[in-house]
């Protein structure tokens, strides 16, 4: 469903100034280079925003004989305790950590109930997390719960793809908008950002090929036309977005204009409800994480805390 300037509920959702701040920030970590390099942006990002990080660690259940059995309480203490030996080893590689609020925890069992757990009782703002890439998100660090971590956390996720690069800075980045309600929440995240960085505004949609010339006019001046009121109204006051339509594979596209635009960040917005139904929603934010140069904020449409 594509956004209508005139429904109810767009003047509901779409908000105006409020400001994004990521006070807490969660890390995913697995002690790969994968969670390494999340683990480096998030340190970027809470030296900019003044956060606090928690270095979160799911211990892996062990399995006996045919299926999968509560842990050993002695297995578990000693799983813990190496847990904690390579926590030491990570921190004390980057002694940038040392200059910005840090904690630990470690946990077992379920581990998107655990790390939702850990969200609302620590205030999350922020999850980061790093995507080993080989199979698409099933690689996720957070293993077969990738697709549930980012439909339901309670808070934006920010994921450093296998050939992502390190954040340095915040100056250019890229709202990947499909133009639906639900994106008016990214489309608040990315502006807010934009302006809290001082970075330059892209915002994007990709558009459907068609047979017919005028059609595909008409698509593109129609999208580009609900691109440019997507934002924020007073987003004009401090920023000149650049707005960009699109034809084509979607995943290549944003990908496309990501490079070209030397981007820093991706913002993606993710539905709340359905988004994985279909098949190809999935498919395509899956490619852009695997492709991408830079790591992608992904947004749900109605984050709750």
């Amino acid at each position: 469903m594509e956004i209508n300037l005139n429904q109810p509920e767009y003047d509901q959702v779409h908000l105006q100034t409020t400001r994004v701040r990521f006070h807490h920030i969660l890390v995913a970590i697995d002690f790969s280079r994968h969670s390494h390099a999340a683990l480096k942006a998030a340190i970027v990002l809470a030296k900019h925003f003044d956060s606090s990080l928690l270095l979160f660690n799911a211990i892996s259940p062990v399995v006996y004989g045919s299926g999968f059995e509560p842990m050993m309480p002695e297995v578990l203490s000693a799983n813990i305790s190496a847990a904690k030996v390579r926590m030491e080893k990570e921190i004390a590689a980057l002694p940038e950590l040392q200059s910005i609020s840090h904690s630990s925890i470690f946990t077992e069992g379920s581990l998107l109930e655990s790390l939702n757990l850990a969200v609302k009782k620590h205030k999350i703002d922020l999850i980061v997390a790093g995507s080993h890439g080989a199979h698409g998100l099933e690689k996720l660090l957070l293993g077969s719960t990738a697709e549930s971590l980012l439909r339901q956390a309670a808070c934006p996720v920010l994921i450093m793809g296998p050939h992502a690069k390190p954040l340095p800075e915040l100056k250019s980045l890229i709202l990947a908008s499909d133009l639906t309600v639900d994106s008016l929440r990214s489309a608040q995240y990315a502006a807010s950002l934009a302006e809290e960085l001082q970075a330059q505004l892209t915002v994007m949609h990709v558009v459907p090929t068609t047979k017919s010339k005028q059609a595909q006019t008409e698509l593109i001046d129609q999208a580009a036309k609900q691109l440019s009121q997507l934002l924020p109204a007073d987003t004009a006051n401090w920023c000149q977005p650049k707005i960009r339509v699109e034809q084509g594979d979607t995943s290549q596209q944003i990908v496309h204009i990501a490079r070209h635009e030397k981007a820093d960040l991706i913002v993606h917005g993710v539905h709340e409800h359905g988004i994985f139904a279909d098949h190809e929603p999935w498919r395509t934010l899956t490619k852009v994480i695997q492709t991408a140069p830079c790591p992608v904020l992904t947004v749900r449409g109605h984050i709750h805390h």
